[in-house]
């Protein structure tokens, strides 16, 4: 269920799963470049941006970035 639209707003959840596609994918390259990450923010920044992980190259990880922030 839609909930009604207000002049002068902005849908909160328009941006809301970019946004949270681009946390992931920083938390994911600042991994790969051997920075500290914790597993258990990994798993909540995955579960929150809904996307699918496999074997990726660094190539891949930025263009994943570049989309997300397009979307933004």
């Amino acid at each position: 269920m839609q909930a009604p639209l207000h002049e002068h707003r902005v849908l909160f959840e328009a941006v809301d799963l970019p946004r949270k596609r681009i946390q992931f994918w920083t938390t994911v390259i600042r991994c790969r470049k051997g920075c500290k990450v914790s597993v258990n923010l990994w798993k909540r920044k995955k579960a929150k941006a809904r996307v699918p992980t496999h074997d990726m190259t660094d190539d891949d990880l930025d263009a994943q970035l570049r989309l997300a922030r397009r979307d933004y």
